[in-house]
């Protein structure tokens, strides 16, 4: 077990690398035809919150506790050989303010919500975004960011 490696706390944090394909504009897990068509449909965005919460959940039965959630990994991609989702940063705040703050708040309120997950190169854009919506910023503890280009 990992006590008895170290005493020391281990904070796991989660990522998504896409929705199931059917929530999907393109109704795949790759983003075969670009970006515009690998964006989650409108009508599953409280689905996809509740999916969020339902893994937490299900994780915490088996005495896994999950520190806290991307939103997002890599949400400015648009891969065609790995399963993806490509959000802007107003997408990912308003889903957000709207969908995923409000569940895992309500559900999981230990649970960091953390924002972007994506390269070094856009963090500032994506920070500026995220914080200046009051709304979603009220949920989001930090912004994750892979330090290469």
């Amino acid at each position: 077990t990992l006590m008895s490696w170290s005493k020391d706390t281990l904070n796991i944090v989660a990522s998504p690398w896409s929705p199931p394909g059917w929530m999907k504009e393109i109704d795949s897990p790759y983003c075969l035809l670009g970006c515009v068509l690998c964006q989650l449909k409108d009508e599953y965005q409280q689905a996809w919150a509740l999916y969020f919460s339902k893994f937490l959940a299900s994780y915490a039965a088996e005495g896994i506790t999950i520190w806290g959630v991307t939103v997002q990994n890599e949400p400015g991609a648009c891969p065609t050989l790995y399963e993806g989702m490509h959000l802007d940063a107003q997408s990912e705040a308003n889903f957000v303010k709207h969908y995923l703050g409000p569940q895992l708040s309500r559900d999981h309120p230990a649970v960091k919500i953390i924002a972007y997950d994506h390269n070094k190169n856009d963090v500032v854009e994506w920070a500026q975004t995220i914080y200046s919506d009051k709304s979603a910023a009220q949920y989001v503890w930090g912004i994750a960011v892979h330090w290469y280009s």
